[in-house]
C-alpha cells in the first residue's frame, strides 16, 4: 500500500528524521527501532532515510513476535 512518508517518520527543521515504528527495508534482515535519528546523508541498508523525505512509499505492515513492523518495498 502507498503511504507519505511522514506517516511513518517525522521530519526535523534541519532535515534529520526519526522512525516512529519499527522499519524495516524489504530485503534486508536489519529493523531499526522506534526513535531511530537519521542525519542527512547517513546510509541504512545502502537508502539515505532523511534524504527521501517527502517521498511516498510502499509499505506492509507486518507481525513479529508481537509488534507491527513496518516493512518499505519501494520509495516512490
Amino acid at each position: 500500500m502507498r503511504y507519505e512518508y511522514s506517516d511513518f517518520f517525522q521530519v526535523h527543521p534541519d532535515g534529520s528524521v526519526t522512525s516512529e515504528f519499527p522499519v524495516r527495508v524489504y530485503g534486508f534482515p536489519t529493523t531499526m527501532s522506534p526513535g531511530t535519528h537519521f542525519q542527512p546523508g547517513s546510509l541504512f541498508e545502502g537508502f539515505d532515510i532523511a534524504g527521501l523525505a517527502g517521498h511516498d512509499l510502499k509499505v506492509t505492515i507486518h507481525e513479529e513476535h508481537g509488534a507491527e513492523v513496518v516493512v518499505i518495498s519501494k520509495f516512490y
